[in-house]
């Protein structure tokens, strides 16, 4: 009885160390047994139109302020003008003592010397920087003796700087130059035309349209402002911000009653920190970041190119600049980018074998909708997925590692004597017939068909159609032969054509192009790991109105295999799901 039951139960554990082995061999690793996933967070991309806005605010400002000075206080004779007073381009502002006058116009006339030679300085500096512009010649990306972050500076000896950047600030270096040679000039004309009235009605004259804003009449050099009335808007900025806006920008300004707003373009970028003014005070009142460090802080002036409302100076408004816009482009969600460098990263995509590969991209902007809008690297209904965890990539590049040690070796061991031992160019090479014999024989068994004609093409075709699992070991068989026999026949004609002198390339079917280029990689216990990673909300980011794949649609993908989490079989029936069956 006794030796009974022992002989059961070394039975029971028999079988059940066999049934356990087994279940190990079919779903392990190494297992070559087809499994099917279901993944519920994928996305078909396809090109749209993307933009990136900053969003400040600023305060209205006038375009321009004119400070007009006195030599002293006794010249004046009268003064014309109360604060608050329109006023009109050569309108008199104050009458100046005839006995004085002398001594006035030798200051204007040095003024008007000294401002002629700045305004030839600021021409050639204009001129220079054209020239430059079309040349570029250190601004081209493929010049090996420029540097990328080379820039060139102009100094002018009127204490205006300009910095030109590589990444093409020309537009924004010749637009202050311009600038400040119109102020010359204007500047010029006032004093061209008090030093010609000097002898008639000696007077100070407004340059500009205006409304006066402050007389300053008691102290040693008596001045008053004029404040244009032509309106801009003015905001400050970080450095980091600065960087992502450029002249020329489009921008609408918000004036916040009854959504009243003015289009217009960023007209200023000042490459200096901020100056302290009245603007700046009183833009530090509701942005504490510039109170805390009022010299990580730079000016920002937009142009209004339609009507603005009438507001008063000092009116606080919203400033939306769009900086990047694209018109047609293909964007990923940002969580599925991994950036890598300033304009290149990676992402994972499934290939039209059903392979999950990663694959480099170039990036151009992340957009308002928290997409990374890419210059390249995928196409209309590419279908990319979330980044898996970089550890199931890392057992692919050790075994390419220890292959490529391996093989290094090997070389290395290989005796100086065999190396030597080529043959020559008369002897014809002999091929191995014997091993051609046998590998043609391996399928003999499993294939009727030696070459790939329209009888094999035909069985190929059915194999193919017939779910993976369903076919015997020996279909699997005869479908691969019966592949190789194809691939072989499409090279042979690639051969002959470049034989003939063809200079078309021999096209290849998607699916293996796909597999030639693209190496699997071992992601196994994808979906496990996958669920757990997954953020709150990611599913959201997807594109609702993007191409989906039908419920239930097959995908191939061969090695690695993947097994289907618990977590997905429970939710499966209430979302989109992509299929994907894993062959060996």
């Amino acid at each position: 009885m006794k030796k009974k039951r022992l002989s059961v139960i070394i039975t029971s554990l028999v079988v059940s160390l066999f049934i356990g082995w087994n279940f190990y061999l079919l779903y392990g690793k190494e297992s070559v047994i087809p499994k099917i996933a279901y993944v519920s967070t994928y996305e078909v991309v396809k090109e749209d139109e993307y933009e990136r806005h900053f969003k400040n605010d600023g305060l209205v400002v006038p375009e321009e302020i004119v400070t007009m000075y006195m030599s002293e206080e006794d010249a004046i004779d009268q003064w014309l003008v109360k604060e608050g007073d329109e006023v009109e381009a050569g309108d008199e502002l104050v009458l100046l003592q005839t006995e004085r006058m002398e001594g006035m116009v030798e200051t204007w006339t040095a003024e008007r010397d000294a401002l002629m030679k700045q305004r030839d300085t600021v021409s050639s500096t204009v001129s220079y920087l054209e020239k430059e512009r079309k040349n570029a010649t250190y601004n081209t990306s493929d010049t090996n003796s420029t540097k990328a972050n080379q820039d060139t500076n102009v100094e002018l000896n009127v204490n205006m700087a300009i910095d030109v950047h590589q990444d093409g600030a020309f537009a924004q270096a010749i637009a202050e130059a311009e600038r400040e040679l119109a102020n010359i000039e204007r500047q010029l004309t006032v004093l061209e035309h008090q030093i010609n009235q000097s002898s008639i009605r000696p007077a100070i004259i407004s340059p500009v349209d205006g409304i006066v804003a402050e007389l300053r009449k008691h102290e040693i050099r008596p001045s008053l402002d004029v404040y244009s009335t032509e309106t801009q808007v003015a905001t400050y900025v970080t450095e980091k911000e600065w960087e992502s806006i450029e002249a020329g920008d489009q921008s609408t300004v918000h004036f916040g009653k009854y959504e009243e707003k003015a289009e217009g373009s960023i007209a200023l970028r000042s490459l200096i920190p901020a100056l302290e003014s009245r603007t700046f005070e009183a833009y530090q009142a509701f942005d504490k970041r510039a109170k805390k460090n009022p010299l990580d802080f730079y000016e920002v002036r937009v142009a209004l190119e339609t009507a603005p409302p009438s507001v008063p100076f000092g009116k606080k408004v919203s400033v939306d600049v769009t900086t990047d816009y694209t018109p047609s482009a293909i964007g990923v969600p940002e969580k599925w980018y991994k950036r890598e460098k300033k304009d290149r990263g990676m992402i994972q995509r499934i290939t039209t074998s059903g392979k999950v590969v990663p694959l480099e991209v170039e990036s151009e902007f992340v957009s308002d909708d928290k997409r990374v809008v890419l210059r390249d690297g995928l196409y209309d209904h590419d279908v990319v997925i979330p980044l898996l965890p970089e550890k199931l990539f890392e057992q692919k590049k050790k075994e390419e590692t220890k292959k490529k040690a391996k093989k290094e070796d090997v070389d290395q061991k290989e005796p100086k004597e065999n190396e030597e031992e080529v043959p020559s160019e008369d002897e014809p090479v002999i091929e191995d017939e014997e091993a051609s014999v046998s590998t043609k024989s391996k399928f003999a068994a499993v294939s009727e068909f030696e070459e790939f004609n329209e009888e094999a093409a035909a069985r190929l075709e059915v194999l193919q159609s017939v779910d993976a699992l369903l076919l015997t070991e020996q279909d699997r068989e005869e479908r691969a032969y019966l592949e190789a026999l194809k691939t072989a026949k499409e090279e042979a004609e690639a051969i002959d054509q470049q034989m003939n002198g063809s200079d078309a390339d021999a096209e290849s079917p998607e699916e293996e192009t796909g597999d030639a280029e693209e190496e699997p990689v071992d992601v196994d216990d994808l979906l496990e790991q996958w669920e757990t990673e997954k953020v709150e909300g990611e599913e959201e980011m997807i594109d609702e109105e993007a191409d989906v794949l039908e419920e239930g649609q097959r995908i191939a993908i061969r090695y690695p295999l993947i097994q289907p989490s618990n977590k997905t079989w429970k939710s499966f029936g209430w979302k989109n799901y992509i299929r994907y069956m894993i062959q060996p």
